[in-house]
């Protein structure tokens, strides 16, 4: 009887300390346990997996049902034309102050000036990979709701949860018309749907508020991996960078933020203390997805905003909002380009300003949504930059029978920048180099980059993936043998390949074109 009580009291105390505070001890507590305990302390890494693995779980629902509740809440739709517009001015205006902020910042410190390059090839500049503004249209419009959610595709998500409500509101205009005596609650089948979207909106805040309560273990943890085994060191080469970030966040909070409460008449202080709970938590995650739910919380229980223009109002900022997100992307725009020596004039500032906007609207929500793969044919030619400025980076340096990759390199339509490729005699020169930067670069990097051969890889693909995904870091999902099977767009030349099965049909297919490929062999073996 006493032990049950010693335990209720327990937990009493523990639930009696404000959530901000909790997490920030799980910080500190994961940042001196990570030190002392070293690599070792990935072993809990699986507790930090399992608090953002329910996170995860979270989003899709809660976007969805607290979106359609908060628009069909709002009850007009002019008026939803006024609060949705109003929000999208300000999400904009806010957007582009924060990229000039990063700009400004990034032109008075100059980050990338000092970056030690000697010895470096760096080779030309690489082309960029463009995408059309009709790609990125079309890529917000929502083709497959279902996909859509089973991805974590938020944008679309967002856009197909603003019609859902809309038809919701137009449904329940005409049933006003016809039942214009009737009480809203039996109006019929319109009511009934509302209020399913409302009561999910509700249950799935109670859900996120269970979850919530584990966000000082997962922090821990997390916290705990990340220096015990990338220290304190894996930022160095980028530490001028990492630390401007910082400081145009908090310029951002501290002037930006604060002038909106001001020009609102809404107390300072009294926001910031209302707000706690979600700026610990979102410090602590590095996830807008992650800190929904606890917003939600703060702004209806602290700030007294109402659930439907909360509701409506933070689901749409959490993805489109990102001010963070925008002057990041400029000012690491700005640090490449002042490593490489580019000369920016005030009409590539303005274009770096628009395209760090948008490109913040379609940021990922979730930690590890900047992650970055890339595949671009010119990377091997500033490889030593890439992983001097970022030593945790990972490569995967596939090698494959030379005629082959002759034979495939002639006949893929490449953009027109790839220009070696029309030639056999060019295909061999370009191999050549290739070859030479990559025992080069494999002397230098034997941790960093793994080399995969094709061949091998195809006649044992199990293998050879499970040790790919060891070298990067990525758990091994059992789908990643079926790849074949995914129904997303591809944009690659290799459209024709994502679509088939690992074979080996492709192994010594250039036997058949040895008159062909005479040339090639002559030039590569010069």
């Amino acid at each position: 009887m006493t032990k049950d009580k010693g335990e209720e009291d327990l937990f009493a105390k523990w639930f009696a300390i404000p959530l901000w505070q909790r997490v920030i001890a799980a910080l500190v507590l994961g940042i001196i346990t990570g030190r002392l305990w070293g690599p070792d302390a990935e072993s809990i890494k699986i507790i930090g997996d399992v608090f953002i693995a329910f996170i995860k779980m979270l989003v899709v629902p809660l976007i969805f049902f607290s979106l359609v509740s908060g628009v069909a809440a709002i009850g007009d739709l002019r008026k939803l034309g006024a609060v949705g517009g109003r929000a999208m001015l300000l999400f904009v205006v806010t957007g582009q102050i924060a990229v000039w902020l990063g700009l400004l910042l990034g032109t008075l410190i100059q980050p990338g000036i000092g970056v030690d390059t000697a010895g470096l090839d760096l080779g030309p500049t690489p082309a960029p990979n463009e995408t059309t503004w009709r790609e990125m249209i079309l890529g917000i419009v929502p083709q497959s709701p279902v996909q859509v959610m089973a991805d974590v595709n938020v944008l679309p998500l967002i856009v197909f949860s603003l019609l859902v409500g809309i038809g919701i509101l137009l449904a329940k205009r005409e049933e006003d018309k016809e039942n214009p005596e009737a009480p809203g609650a039996t109006r019929g089948a319109v009511a009934a749907v509302a209020g399913a979207f409302d009561a999910g909106a509700v249950i799935f805040q109670k859900i996120t508020m269970v979850i919530m309560e584990l966000t000082p273990f997962g922090v821990f943890a997390l916290i705990a991996w990340v220096v015990g085994t990338l220290g304190l060191d894996a930022v160095a080469a980028l530490g001028k960078l990492v630390a401007l970030n910082y400081a145009g966040c908090l310029l951002i909070i501290a002037i930006m933020y604060v002038a909106i409460l001001l020009l609102s008449r809404v107390s300072v202080i009294g926001f910031f203390r209302g707000m706690i709970d979600a700026i610990a938590v979102a410090y602590s995650t590095a996830s807008s997805s992650a800190t929904l739910p606890v917003t939600l919380r703060c702004t209806q229980r602290n700030l007294g905003v109402s659930r439907p223009t909360s509701s409506f109002i933070v689901s749409l900022g959490s993805t489109i909002n990102m001010d963070g997100t925008a002057m990041y992307l400029g000012l690491a725009t700005l640090f490449g380009a002042q490593i490489f020596g580019v000369d920016l004039s005030w009409g590539d500032y303005g274009m770096i300003a628009l395209l760090a906007t948008v490109g913040s609207i379609g940021a990922a929500g979730i930690p590890g949504g900047g992650l970055v793969v890339d595949k671009t044919l010119s990377q091997s030619m500033v490889m030593g930059l890439l992983l001097h400025m970022m030593p945790d980076a990972r490569v995967v340096w596939m090698r494959r029978q030379p005629e082959d990759i002759a034979l495939s390199s002639y006949r893929a339509f490449f953009t027109s920048s790839v220009t070696w490729s029309w030639s056999m005699t060019d295909i061999a020169h370009q191999m050549r180099l290739e070859d030479r930067l990559y025992r080069h670069w494999a002397e230098l990097f034997p941790e960093q980059i793994l080399t995969v051969p094709y061949e091998d890889l195809v006649q044992s693909p199990e293998e050879w993936i499970a040790r790919i995904f060891g070298h990067v870091g990525l758990e091994l999902e059992p789908q990643v043998f079926e790849f074949h099977k995914n129904r997303r767009k591809v944009r690659t030349a290799s459209v024709k390949q994502v679509r088939s099965a690992i074979s080996t049909d492709a192994i010594g297919k250039s036997d058949r074109f040895a008159e062909q490929l005479a040339p090639f062999r002559e030039a590569y073996q010069a």
